[in-house]
């Protein structure tokens, strides 16, 4: 299924009506280590990477690899964090945005 902006702004709009839906940011998802998950388990090994802009926290566009291959530096620390983690630090989130 694919959605256009437009639409997929009125599912929000929609959404937000009903149930209140709360969001977060593309620096919100890197805080919760959450792009890093998505990239290494699932965007990598298909050659791919989201990536976000740290000024706005939007993520404009998803890279292609030239060869194919993404990979984070081995001696990178990671941001990723077990779901329990995961689920506690959004929590305090939205805490904060209420």
């Amino acid at each position: 299924m694919c959605f256009d902006a437009l639409a997929i702004q009125t599912i929000q709009e929609q959404c937000e009506v009903k149930t209140k839906m709360q969001s977060i940011d593309w620096n919100q998802m890197s805080e919760l280590g959450l792009i890093e998950r998505i990239n290494r388990e699932v965007l990598h090994p298909l050659g791919l990477a989201v990536s976000r802009n740290p000024e706005t926290g939007i993520s404009d566009s998803i890279f292609i690899a030239d060869d194919g291959v993404w990979e984070y530096p081995t001696d990178m620390p990671t941001t990723m964090m077990s779901n329990e983690d995961v689920r506690r630090k959004l929590a305090e989130m939205m805490k904060e945005i209420l």
